[in-house]
């Protein structure tokens, strides 16, 4: 009987033991950071956790456990122990220092292990999900080239643990050669959410810009708002041998100098590398511009001539980009438009003499227009006429002294940029558009002879010189029968009243003149006037 009775207890007390073991909560791993806080040290990982046995000392010791492949055989996780603690209390961590994986996404776990084994069982329940969905891994940063547009590009993934938030925070830390660290901020915040990849440079939307020669470290800090917790990632180094890249390209303007060509003139940053222009053109100024051409920029500008027809009737729209040391565009760069100005001209009706212009108003500087230079072009040479903020001008031509028999006055306007954000004083000129004046000699109405009407006149009937100043000249008087009764090749030789020595007879008389200016061209121009008495006048 007693020996069956201990058999009874063994298997009830059997019994029990093996019915009351209760898993342990698997440890909350809350970062796995590289060892250094500072840019000094990628040598390995400190594995956080949380115990989540109250009271804890449940827990006699934690497994930590590193993933290392999959078994499809068993559809399970293979994992390779690396270490075994004691439980201190709270939070603990653990110093790993891999041989071969500082550049790889390595996944861990940690295992409770029962200080009553009895009672309860280890927590493997986490190694189940590793490496699946919020599996806790480090932060790798890695860097990545762009030698056609001279970029950097920071990559690392997202922390995986934190499964109860949605905005993740990470913050980049560089240090420039030996200089105090720095944070990197994008649109004035210090932080990136959600993103897991920044370039550099980045325009103006970031505070950070590199320096040929010197050397960065860059690391990456994973945030959790909500519990305090984060992550760091390895360090990484960049040694930028890059090309200046101009921060802009301005369309300095557009001129057009002659009826079927212009030229359109740009600037960039000075000290910029890259020197090929692609100048683009179209008839819009907002769409369907096409590449016409690639220019070599002299030091910091550029010009392109092109040929084209109607200039005086039709806008071309010019833009420019650049390309990169691999002969594509270089991202997010490209001028402001430039174009033409049409310029129009309305003749004068006579009795008026006044030349009316006017033009649109240019839009196209970075700038604003300060003023339009109105030009006056004749053979004698360029002038200017004056200044406007208008889009229209008047000149008067009544006292234009002119040289040539028929001349083009022509006119041309131009306008003259101001508060350019980039320093650069454009200008845009107009066509050139032209009308055609003629000599207008008007001879005297009569020849005044002396006092008594007997002598010859004082002042001669002659050429207004004051008019026109002829290069050559014929001049013949004829009395009313048709007498020629004088004549002479001299301008400043004018007919005194008097033929064969003799004061000729009151009354009308013609006159035939023939001239020509500089410019060689004849005009011959016929007319009558009156000799009379001085009380007749």
């Amino acid at each position: 009987m007693r020996t069956k009775h201990f058999f009874l207890i063994l298997f009830v007390g059997t019994w029990i033991n093996g019915t009351s073991q209760t898993p342990l909560q698997s440890p909350t791993v809350i970062s796995v950071s590289n060892i250094s806080g500072d840019f000094d040290n990628n040598g390995g990982y400190e594995i956080s956790w949380i115990n989540n046995e109250t009271p804890d000392n449940k827990v006699d010791s934690f497994v930590i456990y590193k993933y290392k492949s999959w078994n499809t055989l068993d559809n399970k996780p293979q994992y390779e122990e690396i270490a075994k603690i004691k439980n201190t209390g709270g939070t603990s961590f653990y110093r790993y220092v891999p041989t071969d994986e500082l550049s790889k996404v390595v996944f861990f776990a940690v295992e409770a292990i029962p200080a009553d084994k009895n009672l309860y069982a280890a927590s493997s329940s986490n190694l189940t999900r590793i490496p699946w969905d919020n599996a806790p891994s480090n932060v790798l940063l890695t860097g990545t080239i762009d030698t056609c547009n001279s970029l950097y590009t920071l990559r690392w993934n997202r922390f995986r643990g934190w499964d109860d938030i949605s905005r993740y925070y990470y913050r980049i830390e560089y240090v420039e050669n030996n200089s105090a660290p720095k944070i990197i901020t994008v649109k004035g915040s210090e932080y990136l959410i959600n993103d897991t990849s920044l370039t550099l440079p980045a325009g103006d939307q970031i505070n950070f810009n590199f320096n040929n020669g010197s050397t960065y470290r860059f690391k990456v800090t994973a945030l959790n708002f909500t519990t305090g917790y984060s992550c760091v990632s390895n360090v990484i180094f960049y040694t930028p041998k890059i090309p200046k890249v101009t921060s802009y390209i301005n369309a300095d303007g557009t001129k057009v100098v002659s009826k079927n060509r212009l030229e359109v003139t740009f600037s960039v940053e000075p000290g910029n590398d890259f020197k090929k222009l692609v100048i683009n053109r179209s008839l819009f100024d907002s769409h369907s511009f096409e590449p016409i051409d690639t220019v070599i920029m002299e030091g910091d500008m550029a010009s392109f001539s092109d040929s084209l027809p109607d200039l005086d009737k039709t806008h071309y729209y010019y833009k420019a980009t650049l390309l990169n040391n691999c002969n594509s565009n270089v991202l997010g760069l490209e001028s402001n438009v430039s174009t033409n100005i049409i310029l129009t001209l309305t003749p004068p009706s006579p009795p008026d003499n006044k030349v009316r212009l006017s033009w649109e108003f240019y839009r196209y500087f970075k700038g604003n227009v300060k003023e339009y230079v109105v030009y006056r072009i004749r053979k004698s040479g360029t002038e200017v006429l004056g200044t406007t903020t208008d889009n229209k001008f008047v000149d008067d031509l009544s006292a234009i002294g002119n040289k040539q028999v028929m001349e083009d006055i022509c006119y041309q306007v131009e306008a003259v940029e101001e508060n350019n954000p980039h320093g650069v004083n454009g200008h845009a000129w107009s066509n050139t558009v032209c009308v055609t004046i003629q000599a207008n000699v008007e001879m005297p109405k009569y020849l005044l002879l002396g006092n008594d009407c007997k002598s010859k006149a004082e002042v001669p009937y002659m050429f207004p010189a004051s008019s026109f100043t002829p290069a050559k000249f014929y001049m013949a008087i004829f009395d009313r029968w048709g007498t020629k009764v004088f004549e002479t090749e001299n301008v400043a030789e004018g007919w005194d009243g008097t033929f064969q020595g003799r004061v000729v007879q009151q009354g009308g008389y013609m006159y035939y003149i023939r001239f020509s200016g500089s410019d060689n061209v004849s005009k011959e121009q016929k007319g009558s006037f009156v000799v009379i008495c001085p009380e007749k006048r």
